[in-house]
């Protein structure tokens, strides 16, 4: 049994699964990512119990388990902020195998999600949210963008 999948077949699938999904794959989008987001963190022996804590954790999860790009990198800033440098993705290049072939998409992100409800239920006591991330104009290059706010009473 092969020990990794291809770059190129996971490419074809991820293209496929959210071609097959249509209309869904935005909604369905958020839930496969709270559903890999849930299964890491209740996987883990200890619990992150700082923000620096969960942020070592979710990189070396993104970049060791996951593998969907190279070498992503996270900031987590004072103010709430949160940056996810990613370059070389794969999703990226998949949802551009779907433009090419003349397909209206909405790009579809499970890592975005999965990164929103790490950070929403890795630590408690916080909301997240997502903005549109910053494009270079490189195809698979991005920052994912997030703030994180104190919940009221908290």
């Amino acid at each position: 049994m092969a020990k990794e999948i291809h770059k190129d077949f996971f490419i074809r699938y991820h293209a496929a699964i959210f071609k097959a999904l249509g209309l869904d794959a935005v909604k369905l989008n958020v839930k496969i990512g709270n559903i890999i987001a849930t299964e890491w963190l209740n996987s883990l022996e200890k619990k992150p119990e700082t923000l620096e804590e969960l942020r070592g954790a979710l990189e070396s999860f993104l970049n060791n388990e996951l593998r969907f790009s190279r070498d992503p990198k996270i900031k987590i800033y004072a103010d709430g902020r949160v940056e996810v440098d990613i370059k070389r993705c794969h999703i990226c290049d998949a949802n551009e195998l779907l433009r090419g072939k003349g397909e209206e998409i909405v790009p579809i992100c499970p890592v975005s999600q999965v990164v929103k409800s790490v950070l929403s239920r890795g630590i408690q006591g916080y909301n997240v949210n997502l903005y549109d991330p910053t494009k270079n104009g490189r195809i698979g290059e991005c920052i994912l963008n997030f703030k994180m706010f104190k919940k009221p009473g908290r």
